[in-house]
C-alpha cells in the first residue's frame, strides 16, 4: 500500500506542472479571446489542490494526514468539474483524475487503520 501511495503522489506533483502549462496556456487564450471563461484559473486551482494532497499523501505515516491528503484530491476534483468549461476541455479529465486518486488514498486510508 505504501508504494501504491508514493506512486500516485509522485505521479500528481509530475502530472501537476503539464497542467499548470496547459492552464497557463487556456488562461493567456481565455484573455485574447476575452470570452470570460475560468477554465485557466480552474486548472491552476487543480494544480495548488493536487501538490498540497501529494505532498501531504508523501509525508503522511499516520492515517489522518491521508485523509487530509484524500480531501484535497476531491476538493480540487470537484472545484475542477464545476470551473470546466470553454477552453480548457482536459480539465475534465484531470479533474476526474484526481476523484479516482482521491477514492484510491481514502481506500488505503481505510485498510490501514
Amino acid at each position: 500500500m505504501k508504494l501504491a501511495k508514493r506512486i500516485i503522489c509522485i505521479f500528481s506533483i509530475v502530472v501537476s506542472g503539464f497542467i499548470l502549462f496547459q492552464s497557463c496556456a487556456a488562461g493567456i487564450a481565455n484573455s485574447l479571446q476575452d470570452n470570460g471563461s475560468s477554465s485557466g484559473t480552474g486548472g491552476v486551482i487543480l494544480v495548488v489542490f493536487m501538490l498540497v494532497g501529494a505532498i501531504l499523501g508523501l509525508s503522511s505515516h499516520e492515517h489522518k494526514p491521508m485523509i487530509v491528503s484524500g480531501a484535497f484530491y476531491i476538493v480540487g476534483g470537484f472545484l475542477a468539474l464545476m470551473l470546466e468549461a470553454g477552453t480548457f476541455a482536459d480539465l475534465a479529465i484531470w479533474g476526474i483524475m484526481s476523484i479516482i486518486f482521491d477514492a484510491v488514498i481514502a481506500i488505503m486510508g481505510v485498510v490501514k487503520s
